[in-house]
């Protein structure tokens, strides 16, 4: 990883951490999801609550523009800060609020795709494992079928 890229993950962590305490803070908000709109023409990242209020809003000023493989790259960076420790434990102080989903919407507020659900009772599998999952189990079912021929 290089050191925008780094920069770029923390500052986006920051961002959840603080959309938390924003939450924690007023009773105002309401959360149980957390809706993330990426303005890539703008370098804008803003997270909402449940009632589509403003959390907090930041800038990826080192954020470069690739083109159709946009949403690749930013729901990368997005599921990398939701990673990171800080802000698993900034979700799990919300206590009794959970779960919560966080969720990447576009310009016209449809979804994107589900980021991660925060939940302390459950664990949920992300798509992507599932379909990792899938593969697995074919090529060891190939194999095993070259081994009994």
């Amino acid at each position: 990883m290089n050191e925008a890229h780094e920069t770029q993950v923390a500052s986006i962590a920051g961002a959840f951490c603080e959309a938390i305490e924003q939450v924690k803070n007023n009773d105002t908000f309401s959360l149980s999801d957390m809706f993330v709109i990426f303005k890539s023409e703008e370098q804008l990242l803003s997270l909402y609550d449940d009632n589509e209020m403003l959390l907090t809003q930041i800038g990826l000023e080192e954020y470069d523009e690739a083109g159709d493989t946009d949403n690749i790259r930013i729901i990368a960076l997005l599921r990398q800060a939701l990673e990171m420790p800080e802000v698993a434990d900034a979700f799990r102080s919300l206590g009794a609020v959970t779960p919560v989903s966080v969720i990447l919407l576009n310009d016209e507020k449809e979804i994107v795709s589900e980021l991660k659900t925060f939940d302390d009772e459950k664990i949920f599998l992300e798509d992507d494992f599932l379909k990792k999952a899938g593969k697995e189990l074919d090529d060891f079912f190939e194999q095993l079928m070259a081994d009994i021929k």
